[in-house]
C-alpha cells in the first residue's frame, strides 16, 4: 500500500480495505482530535478500535456509491430559504459535513431558518477525511467529512420531499470550506 499523507489524497481503497490494525494510530489520533479519549497504547483499546474499523469499513464498503471515474456521491441536507436557494452559485461553500448515503443527510442546526434540502454532489475519494469518517463511525455519526479546501460537483438540489430545485446548477463546482449563511437564528 502506498503512504498515507494523514488522509488527503489517499484513495477510498487503501482506508476501506486495508488491515484494520494498521490503521489504528490514525483512526485513535482522530478520536483523540474530536474530543474522545483513547489509550493508544493499551492493548485491549488498540484491538477495540481495530473491531470498530473493521465494522466501519464493511459498512462503507456497502454504503459509499462511486461513479465510473471513481468520484464517490455524497450528501448533505442544508436549511436554505428560498432567498439563499435563489443565491447560491458557483465557487460557494456548502460546509464540510456530508453523508454517504441521502437518508444520512441531516442538518445539524435546527434553529436555522429556511426549508430543509438535500444537495448532492460527486466528491474526490482523496478528500474525505477517512480516519475521522472511521474514528466516528462507531458512535453513529454516519459522515462524510470532507477537506476544507476540497471541491464538489453538483448534482442536484432537493426538498426533502424529492422536489428538485435550480436544475440550473447541476454541473458545477463548489467549495466546502464553510457553509452558507441559511437565515436568521434566534439569539
Amino acid at each position: 500500500m502506498a503512504p498515507r499523507d494523514g488522509w488527503r489524497g489517499a484513495r477510498m481503497d487503501e482506508w476501506l480495505n486495508a488491515d484494520p490494525a494498521s490503521l489504528v494510530d490514525e483512526v485513535v489520533t482522530a478520536k483523540w482530535m474530536t474530543g474522545e479519549e483513547v489509550d493508544g497504547d493499551d492493548p485491549a483499546a488498540r484491538l477495540a478500535v481495530g473491531a470498530e474499523i473493521a465494522r466501519a469499513q464493511a459498512d462503507l464498503r456497502g454504503e459509499v456509491e462511486a461513479g465510473p471515474d471513481g468520484r464517490i456521491l455524497v450528501h448533505r441536507e442544508m436549511a436554505l430559504s428560498d432567498e439563499a436557494l435563489d443565491a447560491l452559485a458557483p465557487g460557494d461553500a456548502l460546509g464540510i459535513c456530508w453523508a454517504f448515503d441521502r437518508k444520512g443527510a441531516h442538518g445539524y442546526d435546527a434553529r436555522a431558518g429556511g426549508a430543509r434540502r438535500v444537495v448532492t454532489a460527486w466528491a474526490e475519494p482523496g478528500d474525505v477525511a477517512w480516519a475521522q469518517v472511521l474514528a466516528a463511525w462507531s458512535s453513529g455519526e454516519g459522515e462524510a467529512r470532507l477537506a476544507a479546501g476540497a471541491g464538489v460537483e453538483l448534482v442536484g438540489i432537493a426538498d426533502r420531499d424529492g422536489t428538485p430545485r435550480r436544475a440550473d446548477l447541476a454541473g458545477s463546482e463548489f467549495g466546502t470550506a464553510r457553509t452558507l449563511p441559511t437565515g436568521p437564528s434566534p439569539r
